[in-house]
Protein backbone atom coordinates (compact mmCIF):
# COMPACT_ATOMS: atom_id res chain seq x y z
CA UNK A 1 0.00 0.00 0.00
CA UNK A 2 1.24 3.35 -1.38
CA UNK A 3 2.26 6.00 1.97
CA UNK A 4 0.89 9.38 2.77
CA UNK A 5 4.07 10.83 1.08
CA UNK A 6 4.22 8.73 -2.30
CA UNK A 7 3.06 10.68 -5.31
CA UNK A 8 2.51 10.00 -8.70
CA UNK A 9 5.02 11.77 -11.47
CA UNK A 10 3.02 12.08 -14.81
CA UNK A 11 4.77 10.66 -17.33
CA UNK A 12 3.80 13.54 -19.63
CA UNK A 13 2.95 17.22 -19.33
CA UNK A 14 0.21 19.40 -21.11
CA UNK A 15 1.37 22.83 -22.61
CA UNK A 16 0.81 24.79 -19.63
CA UNK A 17 3.06 21.82 -17.54
CA UNK A 18 5.68 23.07 -20.43
CA UNK A 19 5.53 26.58 -19.67
CA UNK A 20 5.47 25.93 -16.24
CA UNK A 21 8.86 23.65 -16.32
CA UNK A 22 10.48 25.71 -19.15
CA UNK A 23 9.86 29.28 -17.08
CA UNK A 24 8.24 30.64 -20.38
CA UNK A 25 4.44 31.25 -21.48
CA UNK A 26 1.74 28.74 -23.37
CA UNK A 27 2.27 31.05 -26.45
CA UNK A 28 6.05 30.16 -26.43
CA UNK A 29 5.32 27.10 -25.85
CA UNK A 30 3.14 26.70 -28.77
CA UNK A 31 5.97 28.53 -30.80
CA UNK A 32 8.16 26.44 -29.95
CA UNK A 33 6.37 23.49 -31.30
CA UNK A 34 5.37 25.29 -34.36
CA UNK A 35 8.86 25.75 -35.25
CA UNK A 36 10.25 22.06 -34.08
CA UNK A 37 12.29 23.34 -31.27
CA UNK A 38 9.87 21.42 -29.02
CA UNK A 39 9.54 17.65 -29.06
CA UNK A 40 5.70 16.58 -28.27
CA UNK A 41 3.32 13.04 -28.59
CA UNK A 42 0.14 13.65 -29.73
CA UNK A 43 -2.54 11.66 -28.03
CA UNK A 44 -5.92 10.33 -29.51
CA UNK A 45 -7.62 11.66 -32.13
CA UNK A 46 -9.22 14.70 -30.50
CA UNK A 47 -12.58 16.72 -31.35
CA UNK A 48 -10.79 18.28 -34.06
CA UNK A 49 -7.06 17.65 -33.40
CA UNK A 50 -4.82 15.67 -30.53
CA UNK A 51 -4.31 16.59 -27.53
CA UNK A 52 -0.31 17.06 -27.37
CA UNK A 53 1.49 16.31 -24.28
CA UNK A 54 5.26 16.67 -23.47
CA UNK A 55 7.53 14.05 -22.16
CA UNK A 56 9.57 15.65 -19.47
CA UNK A 57 12.95 14.13 -20.84
CA UNK A 58 11.99 15.97 -24.14
CA UNK A 59 11.79 19.18 -21.98
CA UNK A 60 14.74 18.69 -20.18
CA UNK A 61 16.73 18.24 -23.83
CA UNK A 62 15.11 21.34 -24.58
CA UNK A 63 16.68 22.85 -21.90
CA UNK A 64 20.03 21.33 -21.92
CA UNK A 65 20.88 22.34 -26.06
CA UNK A 66 19.29 26.34 -24.65
CA UNK A 67 22.04 25.90 -22.32
CA UNK A 68 24.63 24.17 -25.50
CA UNK A 69 23.55 27.40 -27.36
CA UNK A 70 22.04 25.25 -30.16
CA UNK A 71 18.51 23.19 -30.67
CA UNK A 72 18.31 19.16 -30.22
CA UNK A 73 18.53 17.23 -33.22
CA UNK A 74 14.39 16.57 -33.85
CA UNK A 75 14.53 20.53 -34.69
CA UNK A 76 17.00 19.63 -37.27
CA UNK A 77 15.14 16.62 -38.77
CA UNK A 78 11.59 18.61 -38.69
CA UNK A 79 13.51 21.30 -41.15
CA UNK A 80 15.21 18.93 -43.00
CA UNK A 81 18.76 19.36 -41.77
CA UNK A 82 20.45 16.57 -39.96
CA UNK A 83 23.82 17.84 -39.13
CA UNK A 84 25.04 17.00 -35.70
CA UNK A 85 23.69 16.50 -32.36
CA UNK A 86 23.36 20.34 -31.89
CA UNK A 87 23.03 23.16 -34.44
CA UNK A 88 23.49 27.07 -33.80
CA UNK A 89 20.60 28.37 -35.39
CA UNK A 90 21.14 31.89 -33.35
Amino acid sequence: MPSDDDTLVPLTVDYEGAALILGVSVKTVQRLVADGSLRHVPIGRGSIRPKVRFRRQDLEAYLEAQARGGTPIYADIARGRIDGQFTRDR
